[in-house]
């Protein structure tokens, strides 16, 4: 919990976050619509355990 901004979403459920209070007066469609802000990641996360090389490998 904190100051959480549109950017940090992705990364932080790729970390295995899966809950996200949001401020007063935030709009939750702009918050949800983060998580589609980056289609691909180069690390391996909680979703995709293998890096982008590895998977681009596979």
């Amino acid at each position: 919990m904190g100051h959480i901004t549109r950017d940090h979403l992705f990364f932080l459920e790729s970390c295995g976050f899966d809950a996200f209070e949001l401020r007063a007066g935030e709009d939750p469609h702009a918050a949800l619509a983060g998580f589609a802000d980056f289609s691909e990641s180069y690390q391996a996360s909680v979703k995709r355990p293998l890096p982008l090389f590895r998977r681009r490998l596979a």
